[in-house]
């Protein structure tokens, strides 16, 4: 088990530097994710965001959808499972490219 996500703040600075110093993170719901020795933090925020962010190497990677529509029920857990996936292929490519 996880002892704490990476930290929002350190998310939401980046997300400032995307959306502009305005920006604020508004978080819905966070998740944790454990691939190998890797732990991926899935985000859903307010404002109809995700994300995934995890830490390679002390580098903060993450990669974000906008303007979610939640069409069902499901989407949300679509959205859960293809953001894990995309997370475990963006490792797996870091871990070919620098190991």
């Amino acid at each position: 088990m996880f002892k704490a996500h990476i930290a929002f703040d350190i998310v939401e600075k980046q997300l400032k530097e995307k959306y502009g110093e305005k920006f604020k993170l508004k978080v819905k719901i966070a998740y944790q994710y454990q691939w190998g020795s890797h732990k991926i933090d899935i985000i859903f925020t307010k404002d109809k965001k995700a994300l995934w962010v995890f830490m390679y190497k002390k580098e903060l990677f993450m990669n974000i959808v906008d303007e979610i529509e939640y069409k069902d029920r499901f989407t949300a857990v679509d959205l859960y499972t293809t953001l894990a996936e995309n997370a475990i292929e963006t490792i797996k490519a870091l871990k070919r490219t620098y190991d």
